[in-house]
C-alpha cells in the first residue's frame, strides 16, 4: 500500500516538476519516451503472463499509466483539455489494477496537482470538472474493493475444489476394493468439483 501510494504521488509529482521547470519544452519527448518504455516493459512481460494476465498492476504499470495520462492531459491545457475525461479511466483502472485504496490516492495526488490552476482560472467550469473527480473517486474505490473481494473468494473456491479433487483422487486410486456406486460417487465429486473450479475461473 505505501509503495503504491509512494508510486503514484511520485508520477503525480514528476509531471509537475515538468511542468513548473524548463523541462516543458521537452515534455513530448519524455511523454515518447514513457510510452517506448511502457511498450517495452509490457511486451518483455507479457511472455510469462496469460493473455487475461496483461496487466498485474505492477509498480512500473502503475507509474506509466499516471504518469503518461496526467502528461497527456497536461500537454493539452490542463483542466480545459478535451482529453480531461481519461483522468476517470485511469481511476478505475487504478482500483482494479492496484489496490482500491490506491485510486484515493491518485484522486488527492490529481486534486492537488489541479487546484492551483483551477484558482488561477477561476471559472465554474474547472471547479465542477475537480468536483467531478471529488464524485467519481469513491465510485471507482467501491468497483475496485468488490472486484478485490471477488477475487480473493474466487482464490478460496479455486484452492478448495483442488484439494476435494486431488483428495476424491487419491480416495478412487488407493488400490481398495469398492462398491460401483461408490465409485461413481467419488466421479460425481470429482466432476462436481472439477465443473465449480471452471465456473470460477470464469
Amino acid at each position: 500500500m505505501l509503495i503504491e501510494s509512494i508510486t503514484i504521488l511520485s508520477a503525480v509529482l514528476m509531471v509537475y516538476i515538468i511542468n513548473n521547470s524548463p523541462l516543458l519544452e521537452y515534455s513530448s519527448y519524455i511523454l515518447a519516451i514513457l510510452i517506448v518504455f511502457s511498450i517495452i516493459y509490457i511486451t518483455l512481460t507479457k511472455r510469462s503472463k496469460t493473455r487475461e494476465q496483461l496487466f498485474t498492476g505492477s509498480l512500473p504499470e502503475v507509474f506509466g499509466l499516471v504518469s503518461v495520462v496526467l502528461l497527456i492531459v497536461s500537454s493539452t491545457n490542463g483542466l480545459s483539455s478535451p482529453l480531461f475525461f481519461f483522468l476517470y479511466f485511469v481511476l478505475f483502472g487504478i482500483s482494479f489494477l492496484a489496490r482500491p485504496t490506491s485510486s484515493l490516492i491518485f484522486l488527492l495526488g490529481i486534486i492537488l496537482y489541479f487546484i492551483p490552476e483551477a484558482f488561477e482560472a477561476k471559472t465554474t467550469e474547472n471547479f465542477i470538472k475537480l468536483g467531478s473527480l471529488v464524485l467519481i473517486g469513491p465510485i471507482a474505490y467501491f468497483f475496485g474493493r468488490e472486484y478485490e473481494r471477488r477475487s480473493l473468494l474466487t482464490d478460496k473456491i479455486e484452492a478448495k475444489t483442488d484439494d476435494i479433487i486431488t483428495e476424491a483422487t487419491a480416495l478412487r486410486e488407493d488400490g481398495n476394493q469398492r462398491e460401483q456406486e461408490e465409485i461413481e460417487a467419488i466421479d460425481e465429486i470429482i466432476e462436481e468439483a472439477s465443473s465449480l473450479h471452471d465456473e470460477a475461473e470464469k
